[in-house]
């Protein structure tokens, strides 16, 4: 039984991280970099903060700063 849940684990770890990873995120939703947003939005920081690194998925003629980093 041991054996069984361990290559679940081993097996099922690296699928999940794997899609967490590919997930994008939709409009309104925190991003780092225009990557992490579906293909039609880019991650626009509002630049009210130096020090944020965190901005929100927009269409880009929404996004009044720049686009991602």
């Amino acid at each position: 039984m041991i054996r069984i849940l361990r290559r679940l684990l081993l097996v099922g770890a690296p699928l999940a991280l794997l899609a967490l990873a590919a997930c994008q995120q939709e409009e309104g939703k925190t991003c780092q970099t225009t990557s992490d947003c579906k293909d039609e939005l880019v991650c626009c920081f509002d630049g009210t903060s130096s020090s944020s690194t965190l901005g929100t998925c927009l269409l880009e003629s929404e996004c009044t700063q720049d686009a991602s980093p």
